[in-house]
């Protein structure tokens, strides 16, 4: 039997205000453990390892027979599928459950040679193992992202799980705050999408994103009123629909220039500012002679000439029917390539 895969296709697209969006968030979480637990149940029982196999291995970590046997103890399949439908498993058997989940995808040698690389290694998979609602998070967040058309294998887990503990081990005090499992809830939301190559719509090969540095800088636009982020929206997301905010695919570079150029773009706030500031196609055009003048081939941003020289552009700044602008310092002046944030004082200038 095989559980859902809760990423493939970017499911669960709803809002956390709309009807039902805790009710779906449940649902999955209630079928993914159930069919844990049926798969479980009906796994015949086998001689487990010797008990000097793997002895380097975390006590953390156990092999999928010796999980499937305590699962069967805690009793009849159907009543622990009735008890997570209805939200009543109780803590015990619901980490059972989870931790058979991961190590069915991660797999029982990957974790345990993960697990002996260090002590740091060897300390985050116990915390790990034994933290429910990281667990929780993890494996009811979908599966790993992987550019692979076959999927994530074993290792893409490992590779996620250790951005995983580097993120934590980096940012331990976010775990210690009021809003602790908002950021944990951004940490593995982290570890599960930004840990591969990610490109545009078109084109290649495109860029690869660290994901220490997009938690650190969503972290900031959440922190900091003035980047005007939807704090209420995004706190309430699972990490199942959190993963589109991480997933964006725009270089960590860009992500300030961009939050800095909305601003200001659109300076006052107001409802319909901000309704603009938030629509992509204040930012792009799309027909009309930009578009057929070879669009974005079009060979005038190409020319190091105009990036800091003067420049007259393609579609007006003012708006439709307005004349289009000269600026005197190119492209750069433009588009405030340069501008001076404190939170990204490397933007200055580059």
């Amino acid at each position: 039997m095989t559980t859902p895969d809760l990423h493939e296709g970017k499911g669960l697209v709803l809002s956390s205000s709309e009807p039902g969006f805790r009710t779906s968030v449940g649902v999955v979480k209630a079928t993914l453990i159930a069919a844990s637990i049926a798969t479980a149940a009906v796994t015949a029982p086998v001689l487990l390892m010797p008990s000097h196999a793997h002895a380097a291995a975390s006590n953390a970590i156990q092999s999928l027979d010796s999980l499937d046997a305590a699962i069967r103890a805690l009793g009849d399949a159907s009543q622990l599928s009735a008890a997570a439908s209805a939200g009543a498993l109780s803590p015990e058997a619901e980490r059972l459950v989870l931790q058979r989940e991961l190590v069915r995808r991660a797999g029982f040698d990957g974790l345990t040679e993960y697990s002996d690389r260090s002590d740091a290694h060897k300390e985050f998979l116990t915390w790990f193992m034994g933290d429910l609602p990281a667990l929780r998070y993890y494996i009811t967040g979908g599966t790993v992202w992987t550019n692979s058309s076959k999927g994530p294998v074993s290792s893409d887990y490992i590779t996620s799980l250790d951005i995983l503990r580097r993120l934590r081990e980096e940012n331990h005090d976010d775990l210690e705050r009021a809003d602790a499992d908002v950021h944990l809830r951004m940490m593995v939301a982290a570890s599960l999408d930004v840990s591969g190559r990610s490109r545009l719509w078109t084109g290649g090969p495109g860029f690869v994103s660290d994901p220490l540095v997009r938690y650190r800088t969503l972290r900031i636009f959440r922190d900091d009123s003035r980047y005007r982020f939807k704090r209420d929206l995004f706190d309430n997301l699972p990490v199942e629909t959190m993963r589109y905010v991480f997933e964006n695919q725009i270089t960590d570079a860009e992500l300030p220039w961009l939050a800095n150029y909305s601003l200001h773009r659109f300076s006052a706030y107001d409802a319909k500012s901000e309704d603009s500031r938030l629509n992509a196609y204040s930012y792009i055009w799309y027909t009309g002679d930009y578009s057929a003048n070879n669009g974005y081939s079009n060979a005038a941003f190409y020319d190091d000439a105009l990036f800091s020289g003067p420049v007259t552009e393609m579609k007006p700044t003012d708006g439709a029917g307005k004349p289009p602008r000269t600026w005197a310092g190119g492209w750069k002046e433009k588009y405030r390539l340069e501008y001076d944030d404190a939170n990204f004082p490397n933007a200055l200038g580059q």
